[in-house]
């Protein structure tokens, strides 16, 4: 009985203490857990590589923008001065207040001849220019009754407008380096006068002083705070015009060449006082700052130029 006993209990199979395979609870947690981490790690670098793409985006659109707008402004400049003296403000930088958005002013003159002002101009009224003396007398000691030939304008305002047309030209004294820009539709080359189109003089010219009258483009770059946009006035022509939006800061500053390789920027207005002398500016420092949003990415960039107006070194 003994032996049967053991034989027997040796034929019978021991059970398994798992009688099938699969994953606890503990596991499935921690492996939900590892793989919700995957998850959020991927889906973080996704947003991050879509968040760097569009500031990129977003940042080339604004350099290019920002480059459109240098390069006018650097055109403009690099012909300011052209036919004009050192006594003519050919570049005006008017500094905002309270370290607000600047004014860039460049003029250049269309003709080589200029007018002399040989009459006086009294403000108020809308009598036409006098630019040769009449019967030789003048308190302009440059005037006479033929120093001045006007065919050069006559074929100028012909070519551009027509027989009948306008022309602007500006009328400026170099002793309170003060002008205005006014628009003549004849010239009357046996009396030697500018006919004035309309409106009436805003200042007094007198012949002592010397006033000359130029065929003067002047381009007036400013920012417009409400709108965003960096504009330009042509003259005393309405509206500006557009140059390039999203624009939030405009800064100019002129340095002025006051030795070998030395320059000294200027803080104030320049352009503005008697003593200015365009042809000592070395360059003008011009910065543009820029701000555009982007599927919520908001980018800011600031990029500067320093053109050398070429006509400074002209005699």
């Amino acid at each position: 009985m003994a032996n049967f006993s053991s034989a027997q209990k040796r034929s019978i199979p021991r059970s398994s203490s798992r009688t099938t395979a699969g994953f606890t609870l503990i596991e499935l947690l921690i492996a939900s857990a590892i793989g919700l981490i995957i998850v959020g790690l991927a889906l973080t670098l996704i947003l991050g590589t879509r968040t760097l793409y569009t500031k990129d985006v977003a940042r080339v659109s604004i350099d290019d923008n920002l480059r459109a707008g240098l390069d006018i402004i650097n055109a403009d400049v690099r012909q300011a001065g052209e036919r004009l003296p050192s006594t003519t403000p050919a570049i005006q930088v008017l500094k905002g207040a309270s370290g607000g958005p600047d004014t860039l002013i460049v003029r250049r003159n269309l003709l080589d001849n200029v007018l002399n002002v040989c009459q006086s101009v009294s403000s108020g009224t809308a009598n036409d220019l006098q630019v040769t003396a009449a019967a030789g007398t003048s308190t302009n000691t440059v005037c006479s009754p033929s120093n001045t030939d006007l065919t050069a304008w006559k074929n100028y305002r012909t070519t551009q407008s027509g027989t009948t047309g306008t022309v602007r030209a500006y009328l400026y004294d170099p002793s309170v380096r003060q002008g205005e820009f006014f628009d003549y539709s004849a010239e009357n080359l046996a009396a030697g006068t500018l006919t004035r189109q309309s409106g009436k003089w805003t200042q007094t010219y007198n012949p002592v002083n010397q006033p000359v009258v130029y065929l003067m483009e002047e381009r007036a770059y400013r920012l417009d705070t409400t709108s965003g946009d960096l504009t330009v006035t042509i003259g005393n022509a309405l509206p500006a015009l557009h140059v390039i939006a999203g624009i939030t800061a405009f800064n100019v500053t002129a340095y002025l060449l006051t030795g070998t390789n030395t320059f000294t920027p200027v803080t104030t207005d320049f352009g503005t006082n008697t003593t200015d002398n365009w042809k000592s500016v070395g360059y003008i420092d011009v910065s543009l700052t820029g701000k555009q949003t982007q599927n919520n990415a908001t980018v800011s960039r600031t990029l500067n130029e320093q053109p050398v107006p070429r006509n400074v070194l002209s005699k």
